[in-house]
């Protein structure tokens, strides 16, 4: 380093300008323009640089001056522990990206180095693609090597750890109000934040600026003016009570932004009763749920490590009230009220006054299945001065008792018929299992052949299964999985209708045994359930049980297959 840069900055600091080196100076004519590269064996910190770039602007006054760091003698240490370079990292991060750093690990331990490849820990899927987003991958790819000389990659990835940042989260929280307490000794201009009369300001100066949509929001708008809803709002003093914290968010419909004030007074000053009166103003008009226009400056806050909006102006908005302006009202003939049950919450009374307040001339009512509404919705419309149009939305059943399922009129007589039943593990066909197979064959009206056999559904039996049917895990062990016993009755069914009470349940397990073992399943089924609801309308319940009662068959053994 020559001995003019070290007498300038000797003079500043002495212990800096022994640890400096110049490694290049570029000088542009052109532009009028000079960057001086320095070397550093230790990261410099940020009251330094400023020192640096001041001396450096005085030495070479008319020319813009630019100071650039680097640390090629810390590349091994980098390497060793990461932390060293991250704090570094992370203020450069903040510089190129503010709204980045909500996202970034704060105390480096979320960081790796792996060969070449950076390693960024993010905590949420959001923030890793907001930080891709804006590029942050490449700018500490960019900077590891111009500050260090090292060639990486910069990877994000994403982890669970949340609860170390939400315990950051508080300890930033705790940080700012301390600071805060510590602002509240610089004055405030006398008559700045007292309210307009008539009410049109809560806090501040009246607004007259154009407020944007909250979408429009960029992270360099500067000032800028919103309306939208309030919601979260809060109100803390800090620990030395002279300080009232304000934080609430506001949002259009379109997005949604955080939003901060601080009410302050002089100390010992005669202001407290002031600030106390506009936080009462506050408390009243920010509330949750209210609608306001809020003016102020949106910028990166040291405190909560985000973007919020500071707001200097509050005024209190009308809430939007959606219109129709048509030239031709319609009618809408399709809508439910709260009578539809888990479909709609708004009442009939509500809907027609809306209707009749946007000049539609009528309103039709189809609740799902009821007519409930009807009294409260003739009423409403009377009142209201709009005709309505009762209605419902039906529900259309098949009308075919589905008796037969895949027959091509075949006969009954002469007809080769296999009656089966099963009993499971329980009663979802998609995911139990069958543990035995009961079935006859029966030609011409004579049993000629039978099929029982216990099967090993490769689990154990619940409960509540071997109560009802007295097959225990033990009977089954040992026995045929379905897949190795479904040839023999694929065999003993060839050719015939199959037969079963309530057919859809028996018919819909051996469908997926079927076809995991590849076979078709394509009998002709006959439910016995849907005939005796067809043949005996009159009785209240068609079960197994009480049809054989009604028949006079006896019945034993009724959870056994074979029976």
């Amino acid at each position: 380093m020559s001995e003019l840069w070290r007498n300038l900055i000797r003079k500043e600091d002495a212990k800096l300008a022994e640890e400096l080196s110049v490694s290049r100076v570029d000088v542009s004519r052109k532009s009028c323009t000079m960057c001086v590269r320095l070397s550093c064996g230790r990261i410099v910190t940020e009251r330094e640089l400023k020192l640096l770039k001041r001396l450096l602007a005085t030495a070479v006054p008319g020319m813009t001056t630019r100071v650039q760091m680097e640390y090629p003698a810390l590349r091994d240490a980098v390497r060793q522990d990461l932390s060293i370079a991250s704090g570094l990292m992370k203020d450069l991060v903040r510089h190129e990206s503010p709204a980045s750093m909500p996202f970034i690990d704060w105390d480096g331990k979320g960081w790796s180095l792996d060969g070449d490849v950076l390693n960024i820990c993010v905590s949420s899927a959001e923030g890793a693609a907001f930080l891709r987003s804006r590029g942050v991958d490449r700018i500490l790819a960019e900077k590891f090597g111009d500050l260090f000389g090292m060639r990486v990659k910069a990877n994000i990835l994403l982890t669970g750890d949340d609860e170390r940042r939400i315990r950051e989260i508080n300890d930033a929280r705790r940080r700012e109000a301390e600071l805060f307490a510590m602002d509240a000794s610089k004055p405030v201009p006398s008559g700045a934040r007292k309210a307009a009369p008539g009410g049109e300001v809560i806090y501040g100066r009246p607004i007259h600026d154009p407020a944007i949509e909250m979408r429009e929001i960029t992270e360099d708008i500067g000032r800028l003016t919103v309306r939208g809803e309030v919601a979260g709002f809060e109100m803390r003093d800090t620990k030395n009570g002279q300080t009232k914290i304000v934080n609430f968010t506001l949002s259009d419909s379109t997005s949604s932004v955080n939003c901060k004030l601080f009410l302050g007074s002089r100390r010992g000053g005669d202001d407290a009763r002031g600030v106390q009166a506009q936080a009462d103003a506050l408390s009243a008009g920010v509330r949750d749920g209210a609608w306001v226009t809020v003016r102020g400056s949106y910028r990166y806050d040291e405190f909560r490590h985000e973007m919020v909006l500071m707001v200097s102006d509050i005024a209190p908005a009308k809430k939007p009230v959606r219109e129709d302006t048509a030239a031709e009202k319609r009618v809408e003939l399709h809508l439910h009220t709260s009578f539809s049950t888990m479909d709609a919450c708004a009442s009939p009374t509500a809907l027609i006054k809306q209707a009749a307040k946007w000049g539609h001339p009528a309103i039709a009512i189809t609740d799902h299945g009821v007519v409930q509404a009807f009294p409260e919705a003739f009423g409403a419309a009377k009142k209201a001065g709009i005709k309505l149009i009762p209605g419902c939305e039906g529900y259309l059943i098949e009308d075919d008792a589905g008796i037969v399922r895949g027959g091509e009129d075949i006969p009954l007589e002469g007809t080769t018929y296999v009656v089966l039943d099963v009993e499971t593990t329980g009663l979802n066909k998609y995911s139990d299992q069958i543990i035995e197979i009961g079935a006859v064959r029966i030609e011409n009206g004579v049993e000629v052949a039978e099929f029982s056999e216990l099967i090993d559904p490769g689990r154990p039996v619940p409960e509540r299964v071997t109560e009802l049917t007295g097959i225990s895990t033990a009977m089954l062990r040992g026995k045929r999985s379905i897949q190795e016993a479904l040839p023999d009755f694929v065999k003993f069914c060839e050719g015939a209708v199959l037969v079963a009470h309530n057919a859809e349940f028996d018919t819909g397990f051996f469908r997926r045994a079927y076809r995991d073992a590849g076979i078709p399943f394509d009998y002709p089924v006959l439910d016995t359930l849907m005939l005796a609801r067809n043949q005996y309308p009159g009785l209240r319940s068609h079960k197994l049980g009480n049809m054989c009662k009604q028949l006079g068959i006896s019945l034993a053994n009724a959870h056994r297959a074979v029976h």
